[in-house]
């Protein structure tokens, strides 16, 4: 018995250490979104941070080639909105887009700043279900890895997984701070490693667009 206790204790102290902070998961829920977009006769996917005003970030890769419906939606919930894309920059892979529609169910992000995050960096996205045998479309929270900036292209971060990295479907989904302040887009994966945008590198060239 004392076995037995000692093994659920030591269990849950594991996926506690594992969990991502409270600020973290509540940030997650309340600013990721999931985009599909129709390319010719398929739907790509992607995920997206809502930054308030009816605008969404994700990545340019997300959208590119897109000749159809851009939807941005919470997945089981009636909150979806159409949208357009307003700019998007090649080089850091960002893609801006916005839409006339009332935005609910979501909060915008609360931005970290301009200077390199120091600590570990979790994400979100919506490509769970694309992998996974679970049905429907749900948030997945994770990295926990500490981030490193110190890369050749100073406009990326890079960061471990603890907790996985991202997978199809979470690209363009918000990469956060311990705090859950937004850093910036996940831009994809080395099967080890998670990579996210340094959205303050390319902020100045969005200024001039944002409405």
């Amino acid at each position: 018995m004392r076995f037995l206790a000692t093994t659920i204790l030591s269990l849950s102290l594991a996926l506690t250490a594992l969990a991502a902070p409270p600020a973290v998961e509540q940030a997650a829920k309340d600013s990721t979104a999931m985009v599909k977009v129709e390319v010719g006769n398929a739907t790509h996917r992607g995920s997206a941070a809502y930054i308030g005003s009816g605008i969404f970030i994700t990545n340019q890769h997300v959208v590119a080639g897109a000749d159809g419906k851009i939807i941005v939606s919470v997945p089981n919930t009636k909150h979806s909105f159409r949208c357009a894309v307003l700019a998007t920059h090649h080089y850091s892979d960002i893609a801006i887009l916005i839409t006339n529609q009332k935005v609910t169910g979501l909060k915008p992000v609360t931005f970290a700043g301009r200077t390199p995050r120091i600590g570990k960096i979790y994400a979100a996205g919506y490509g769970s279900s694309m992998h996974d045998d679970k049905k429907g479309e749900f948030l997945r929270v994770y990295g926990g890895g500490w981030g490193d900036f110190t890369l050749s292209n100073q406009s990326w971060y890079r960061f471990g997984g603890e907790e996985g990295c991202s997978i199809s479907g979470d690209s363009g989904g918000p990469a956060f701070d311990s705090e859950g302040r937004y850093i910036g887009p996940i831009w994809g994966t080395d099967d080890k490693n998670t990579y996210a945008v340094r959205f303050c590198h390319t902020f100045a060239f969005f200024a001039g667009v944002l409405p």
